[in-house]
């Protein structure tokens, strides 16, 4: 048996019978006489040999104690020193899990990105030229791949890639005089086409000419704005929008960049 065990190992079947016998010898004291000692005047209990009996366990008791005390005692530097080591190792493999970690994501967040990257190519419509015009019309404060994301975005709102050139410019103009990202000015351009005004005179938008545009639009379409699908009506109302804010293809790819874009 080891340090640790003998100090958790304590013998309750011991500690009880001790016990028993104590209460056992408290009832024997009670009957017995006390004896008076002639010389010098004190009251003794007989001492039965049950008393001693009781007497010599407890001090056998008292001796095992003192040894697992001093047993404790012994150990507990041990002890100490066994779960300082322990935890000592623990940190330092903690912190070489950190490490590993840092360093895992320092090397894959670039091959993730490259891979989202590919992805995105292939499902892009446009061409190398296209992403070239995008990045020249925000400024080239987008990222190739958000570029694609927003030029699919508006792909799928029927816009063309010249449109789409006018569209991101026109988002740039805004993430520009509001704060926030060219994503962002996508959102509140795409927002606008609503038709609400305060929406159309954020993006600086006559609420109607934009009207007019959307009438005419329309009826190159075949019929009134309501008439046709949602898609037609959306599709409609943006480019209702990229004509009234007047800008064209080549102002965009020849946008000069503001102070804040060359920060």
């Amino acid at each position: 048996m080891n340090d640790i065990s003998l100090i958790l190992n304590l013998d309750t079947t011991q500690a009880q019978k001790i016990l028993s016998n104590f209460f056992s010898f408290a009832k024997g004291v009670t009957a017995q006489p006390i004896v008076a000692d002639v010389k010098t005047g004190q009251g003794l209990y007989a001492a039965t040999g049950e008393f001693k009996n009781f007497g010599d366990q407890i001090k056998i008791t008292g001796d095992n104690t003192q040894k697992i005390g001093e047993k404790a005692a012994e150990s507990a530097p041990i002890v100490t020193s066994m779960f300082g080591n322990v935890a000592t190792r623990l940190i330092a493999v903690n912190q070489g899990l950190q490490l590993f970690r840092e360093f895992f994501e320092m090397f894959s967040g670039p091959v993730k990105a490259a891979a989202e990257l590919d992805t995105l190519r292939e499902s892009f419509r446009g061409t190398a030229e296209d992403i070239e015009n995008f990045r020249k019309a925000t400024a080239g404060t987008v990222t190739e791949a958000n570029l694609i994301k927003l030029s699919n975005q508006a792909t799928d709102l029927g816009l063309n890639m010249k449109q789409q050139v006018i569209l991101f410019g026109l988002a740039e103009d805004a993430a520009d005089k509001y704060g926030g990202s060219v994503e962002e000015g996508f959102q509140r351009i795409v927002a606008a086409s609503e038709g609400m005004s305060r929406g159309l005179k954020t993006i600086g938008v006559q609420r109607a000419v934009f009207d007019d545009l959307v009438k005419k639009l329309a009826a190159d379409e075949g019929g009134t704005l309501m008439s046709l699908d949602a898609e037609t009506q959306k599709r409609i109302r943006l480019q209702a929008i990229i004509q009234a804010s007047g800008k064209t293809w080549e102002d965009e790819i020849n946008k000069t960049a503001s102070s804040k874009d060359q920060l």
